[in-house]
């Protein structure tokens, strides 16, 4: 699954951090301003912490995507800490697939956050784990989910969990970027790349579907596996020479 982790500093300064992180975050950077550089999330995480850079992916980021997918996985992991309640409930199942659903319409987001909100609020029982899943799915930004999440009583390791995710998430895309600069620079140096333009779209796209097939793959401290072989087996058809 790929996913946009790009900001800038302009996109940050714009959404009014806080002052203490974002002097933080231009220290590590080595800058004393902020300016329109591409920004990974990586880095905002690496520099100031999971908070940090949920706040980044709540406010300040060119597209919500990453952040739906992340909040959809919150309430995931909410309802499996502590096992399902009310299996019959499908109003915040509705509203996890909403959260992914990369084509749903605001009003429709709306709609489904606010009947999960009704699930939660409906129930007699003080905290069991959908309504604690309605909680996490009920915010409109991943930030105040994410805290929501932590601070239930019954997963201690969530914080840990989230940023071993976010990492992964934000690392998948990171693996397609690199594959497809490993695929670019194969035809550069084989000569083929003014010469087969044509089948160069070929190539990105398998990098694409092989990456979709490994994305899990990208787990902190994994080590890509060569696109080489992939790149030739489009280039010659089907052939390739090792």
């Amino acid at each position: 699954m790929n996913y946009n982790s790009t900001t800038t500093l302009n996109h940050i300064r714009d959404a009014l951090p806080c002052e203490d992180g974002w002097i933080k975050l231009l220290k590590h950077l080595g800058k004393t301003k902020a300016d329109d550089e591409p920004l990974d999330l990586l880095t905002v995480l690496d520099s100031n912490g999971l908070e940090d850079a949920l706040w980044v992916l709540s406010y300040a980021m060119p597209d919500d995507r990453l952040a739906r997918h992340f909040q959809a996985w919150l309430a995931e992991q909410t309802m499996r800490a502590v096992g399902r309640e009310r299996p019959n409930d499908d109003r915040v199942h509705n509203q996890i697939e909403m959260l992914r659903n990369d084509f749903a319409t605001e009003n429709e987001r709306i709609a489904a956050r606010e009947a999960a909100q009704d699930a939660a609020w409906a129930s007699d029982s003080s905290c069991d784990g959908l309504d604690a899943a309605c909680l996490v799915i009920a915010w409109s930004d991943v930030f105040d989910a994410a805290r929501t999440a932590i601070t239930a009583p019954f997963d201690s390791d969530a914080k840990d969990a989230q940023e071993a995710q976010l990492r992964k998430m934000i690392g998948a895309s990171d693996m397609k970027a690199e594959l497809k600069k490993q695929a670019l620079q194969y035809l550069s140096d084989t000569g083929q790349l003014g010469e087969r333009v044509g089948e160069l779209t070929a190539v990105l796209e398998e990098v694409d579907a092989w990456v979709d097939e490994t994305g899990y793959y990208a787990d902190d401290g994994a080590v890509l596996v060569p696109v080489f072989k992939k790149v030739k087996a489009v280039l010659g058809k089907g052939q390739t020479n090792d």
